[in-house]
This record gives C-alpha cells, sequence and structure tokens, in this order.
C-alpha cells in the first residue's frame, strides 16, 4: 500500500514540476537598438532618446507618424 502511495505522489510531483511556468530569462535585443519605438507591431529604424519620465520621440518620427503639421522653432529646442 504504502508503495503505491508513493509511486501515486510521484507522479503526482513529476505532472506538478511539468505544469509550473517557465523560469528562463531571456534578454531583450531589437537588432542593436537600446530604445525601441513601436509602431502598430513594426519596429521603427529610429530609436527614442532620454529616459523613464523624459523619454521622447525623435521630431521627424512625430512629424512623419502623429502630426504632420508640427514644427519647432529653435528657442523651443531644449538642450538635454
Amino acid at each position: 500500500m504504502l508503495t503505491i502511495l508513493l509511486s501515486g505522489s510521484w507522479l503526482y510531483y513529476q505532472r506538478w514540476l511539468e505544469s509550473l511556468p517557465n523560469t528562463e530569462r531571456v534578454e531583450l535585443d531589437f537588432a542593436g537598438n537600446p530604445k525601441p519605438i513601436f509602431l502598430e507591431g513594426n519596429q521603427l529604424a529610429t530609436p527614442a532618446s532620454g529616459t523613464g519620465e523624459e523619454l521622447m520621440l525623435p521630431l521627424d518620427v512625430v512629424q512623419q507618424y502623429i502630426d504632420r503639421t508640427l514644427i519647432m522653432k529653435k528657442a523651443q529646442i531644449h538642450s538635454s
């Protein structure tokens, strides 16, 4: 009886191990792009700039995909 109980416990344990999520971590590489921009599932070639809440889209990307009429005067440009 003990053998059956141990065998059943072992089988249950093996099934439990198989159902655990994968713990392997894979480092993402976006073709060497450190801050990729994705648009409709496609990665744009131009990277973003800044970090955290200061993350910014390049002006040409904004003009091409968001607002074609957007212009920036030299007095409005902030140095990083």
